[in-house]
This record gives structure tokens, C-alpha cells and sequence, in this order.
């Protein structure tokens, strides 16, 4: 028995229930459409996380301000918080309003990167429509230095090679500034720094729902 069969025979076919406050509220619809499954339709999966609702001001600034560093091709921003300040989960809302798209990696995992069918780089000679962000999470500009130099790893022609900007996440630790530094100095691109604000209790309670 699909839903709307069974709540039009609770409102509608059952007198003991006629006169309770939440069956005359039922019963203002007049027609019960069918689910997706009682009409044979597929359901859409999912993509495998729930975009998290940004309900924090200082969050919302923050998409806005790195969306709009980001949409310049030679960008390089990171975005730096303490462990479960909430980085991953703000990522989340932002990707979706990137200019020109994204691509998110796992440079410490080559071989997913390997297997990907897709093209890591965009063609030589591509307009800016095809130059995604490249999105690491997780990747302060110490580990990635640290990729960079290992001799047979592809972090090091990649990133140097990549076209358009650059998103890191990351903790910052104490001696982030050299790291920083050497980083700029090898890309060529000067790093903006952004500090991850905190969560409030609204967009702790997002997260807990998403």
C-alpha cells in the first residue's frame, strides 16, 4: 500500500478519527499524488553528501570572499582552522558556486588520481570556462611542499602546471610561515591567507542535520 493511499483512508475512510485537529488539516488536500516508487519512477541518488545549509553569517562571508579570490586563474588561497573547526563541511557549500567549476584531489593517493578516465589538466590554450579550481582539502602548504619533493610523485608537475586556481584546506601549524613562503616561491603565486571562523551553534546544528 503505497503512502498516499493509506493517509487518504486515514482522513478520509475511518470515522473514529474525523474531527481531530491534524486529520482536518489532511483533509484539505484533495488529492494525494503518488510517490516516485508507487509510479515506477526511479528515485535520483544521491551524489553521495547532502550540501550543507550555511546558516552562519561569517561562513556565508567567507564562501563569498574565497569564491570571488578564486575566480581569478592564477589564484592561490588557503583557508586555514584548527581540526573540526568545520572546513570540509563549509567546502561542501562553496564548490557548487565556483565560476568555472572544480576539481577535487587526493594527492596522497596517486593511484586514485591515476585511475581517474578524466584529464587532470585542462587542454594548453583553454579558455577560462575550462579552467577548474583545483581543490585540495586536508592539504596545508607544508604537506603539499612535501608531495612536491618527493622525486617520482605527480604533485609536483601537476600543481606547478595547473592552470587555473588553487583552493587548499588546512590546519595551521606554528611554523606554517616558512612553509607559506616556499610555497609562493615555487608556484609563483602569492598566497592569500584566510582564517576559518568558527561555527556558531545555527551551523553546528546544519551540519548535525545535513
Amino acid at each position: 500500500l503505497d503512502w498516499p493511499h493509506l493517509l487518504q483512508v486515514l482522513t478520509s475512510d475511518l470515522d473514529r478519527l474525523s474531527g481531530k485537529a491534524y486529520v482536518a488539516v489532511l483533509e484539505l488536500v484533495g488529492q494525494w499524488p503518488l510517490s516516485a516508487e508507487g509510479r515506477g519512477e526511479i528515485p535520483l541518488s544521491g551524489t553521495g553528501h547532502v550540501p550543507v545549509v550555511v546558516a552562519d553569517p561569517g561562513w556565508a562571508a567567507l564562501a563569498e570572499d574565497v569564491a570571488v579570490a578564486l575566480s581569478c586563474p592564477g589564484a592561490l588561497v588557503w583557508v586555514r582552522g584548527p581540526r573540526g573547526s568545520g572546513k570540509s563541511c563549509w567546502l561542501r557549500s562553496v564548490l557548487p558556486g565556483l565560476l568555472y567549476g572544480h576539481v577535487v584531489m587526493d594527492l596522497r593517493s596517486e593511484t586514485e588520481v591515476l585511475a581517474d578516465d578524466q584529464p587532470c589538466l585542462p587542454e594548453p590554450g583553454a579558455d577560462p570556462a575550462q579552467r577548474p579550481v583545483l581543490v585540495l582539502d586536508n592539504m596545508p602548504p607544508a604537506d603539499l611542499l612535501a608531495l612536491m619533493n618527493q622525486p617520482s610523485g605527480l604533485a609536483s608537475g601537476l600543481v606547478s602546471a595547473w592552470p587555473g586556481s588553487i583552493l587548499l584546506l588546512g590546519p595551521a601549524p606554528d611554523d606554517a610561515g616558512t612553509a607559506t613562503r616556499e610555497l609562493a616561491s615555487r608556484l609563483g603565486r602569492a598566497v592569500d591567507l584566510v582564517d576559518m571562523p568558527l561555527p556558531g551553534n545555527d551551523q553546528r546544528l546544519a551540519i548535525l542535520v545535513a
